[in-house]
C-alpha cells in the first residue's frame, strides 16, 4: 500500500484509485472494530477519514510506515466522532486493530 501511496503522489491515478480502494476496506474494518453496535456510523467515518488522507497526502513522510501515519489520522477522527456523540466506546488506539 505505501508504494501505491508513493506512485499515487507522483501523480498515477490508476494508484490513486486502488490506494482509495484498500483504504476504504480497512478503515470500514477497523472502525467497525472500534464502534461496536454503532456500526450503522461507520460509513461515514470512513468518508471524512479519506477526505482528511486526501487533504494532508502532501504531508505525508515517506520515510514513515503509511499504515502508522492513516492510523493517526483514523484514531484522531474516532476520538472527535467519541466526543460529538459523547457515548463511552472501547478504547481504540491498538494499532494491531488497523
Amino acid at each position: 500500500m505505501q508504494a501505491l501511496m508513493v506512485e499515487s503522489l507522483r501523480g498515477d491515478p490508476g494508484s490513486y484509485r486502488q490506494q482509495l480502494s484498500l483504504l476504504s476496506d480497512r478503515l470500514r474494518r477497523y472502525f467497525v472494530r472500534c464502534l461496536g453496535e454503532a456500526a450503522h456510523e461507520v460509513e461515514p467515518l470512513v468518508q471524512e477519514t479519506l477526505i482528511d488522507i486526501n487533504a494532508r497526502r502532501a504531508t505525508y513522510d515517506r520515510r514513515q510506515q503509511l499504515t502508522v501515519w492513516v492510523h493517526a489520522i483514523a484514531y484522531h477522527k474516532l476520538m472527535k466522532h467519541r466526543r460529538r456523540s459523547g457515548r463511552v466506546l472501547p478504547p481504540a488506539d491498538d494499532l494491531s486493530l488497523f
